[in-house]
């Protein structure tokens, strides 16, 4: 692949913002099975960066290096776009017609919208924003028994109230309470990572509300849970997680979800991904385009088609967009997951449920308790 002057220069930029210096890009280039050494001297980084371009169009490995370097620095905006006008990753962009661009091929003229309304979603950022999800959900785990969690701040992790009752009621002992990040199969789908096992605090309960009665009935509705009978737990791990790196050669803060900036109104038949350990399971999702059904009369519950299983309870609830928008809580009312036993095959429910996640807001504002979305214990 010889590259055009333009990409010349846009890539040398990129790989001069993701990358510190000679070492930081020796480590990029082992991923490419290439050495540094065998390339060039250790030099000005600008420099070097030219050595190993023109080395690399020598020898056709530009798509090598680029993937290389994504893959070192998958959240920098620079690299991704040189991917996307190299042709080595989704994204639309324009060609060239002289023939002599190293842009992709593209057939425009043989393409066209054929749902506009629904246009297209960007792979860059969808892709970072799937990468946070996974080292941000945690299996909650009370000996035998387990649930999802997610963090919401450097130390909090939102839960449903029922997956750490017993905790609360005092039938288990609260600092036997295990929080499992990165739990999850790897890249061959066959490898499970056992994930980092982190302790809750001394002081680890801060908030909670507990399910309702309603929860357990079939629905009518006209029979509504009270308004704080929410099902969450917040509990406080001793490590500062958050700010902490996962497992890993990124040196990034492993981050939190943060809710949506407003009030969620779950349009019927939208969208809705759910992240989950189900049946303790490593990390899995399931998302459905026609999932919501309702939102009942109080906004204290919504329903959807999401598929979920016990161990799900306490997983975040994300919209189209990506955003947090409730706290999975339990299967169809009436068959609710904490009452199920763990078995891979139950009959089919017509809808799962989760908590509106304005609703916890709301309760913990009225609390004092805003911070445990994304600060520290004032």
């Amino acid at each position: 692949m010889q590259l055009t002057g333009d990409e010349f220069a846009q890539l040398s930029a990129a790989l001069g913002d993701s990358h510190r210096d000679y070492d930081d890009l020796g480590m990029t280039l082992r991923r490419a099975d290439q050495r540094i050494a065998n390339i060039t001297n250790p030099g000005p980084l600008p420099m070097v960066i030219m050595a190993v371009l023109e080395y690399a169009e020598t020898r056709d490995w530009v798509d090598q290096l680029v993937a290389a370097a994504r893959a070192s620095n998958p959240n920098n905006v620079e690299l991704y776009t040189v991917a996307v006008a190299m042709g080595l990753e989704p994204g639309g962009v324009t060609v060239s017609e002289d023939g002599k661009s190293a842009l992709a091929d593209a057939t425009a003229h043989l393409e066209r919208l054929v749902d506009p309304a629904r246009g297209f979603t960007d792979a860059g950022s969808y892709v970072a924003r799937m990468q946070e999800f996974l080292v941000q959900v945690c299996a909650v785990e009370l000996g035998e028994k387990s649930g999802t969690g997610f963090l919401i701040g450097p130390e909090t992790v939102l839960t449903n109230y029922h997956v750490v009752k017993d905790a609360i009621e005092g039938s288990f002992k609260p600092a036997d309470i295990r929080v499992r990040f990165d739990y999850r199969k790897l890249r061959d789908g066959l490898t499970t990572s056992a994930g980092i096992e982190v302790e809750p605090a001394s002081d680890w309960l801060v908030d909670y509300e507990p399910y309702s009665a309603v929860d357990s009935e079939p629905y009518d509705e006209q029979d509504l849970p009270e308004e704080n009978e929410l099902d969450y737990a917040v509990i406080r791990t001793m490590e500062k997680v958050g700010l902490a790196p996962p497992p890993g050669p990124l040196d990034i803060p492993r981050g939190w979800i943060e809710p949506i900036g407003h009030v969620y109104d779950f349009p019927l038949d939208s969208f809705i991904r759910v992240i989950q350990h189900p049946c303790h399971d490593p990390l899995k999702l399931d998302d459905v385009d026609d999932a919501v059904v309702r939102v009942n009369g109080n906004g204290t519950r919504v329903h959807y088609r999401t598929n979920t299983m016990p161990g799900s309870s306490g997983s975040p609830v994300l919209n189209g967009n990506l955003d947090l928008v409730a706290l999975h809580h339990s299967g169809e009312p009436g068959t609710p997951d904490f009452e199920l036993p763990c078995q891979k095959q139950v009959t089919p429910a017509e809808y799962n449920e989760g908590i509106p996640i304005a609703s916890i807001q709301n309760q913990l504002a009225s609390k004092d308790l805003s911070w445990v979305f994304g600060g520290e214990a004032p």
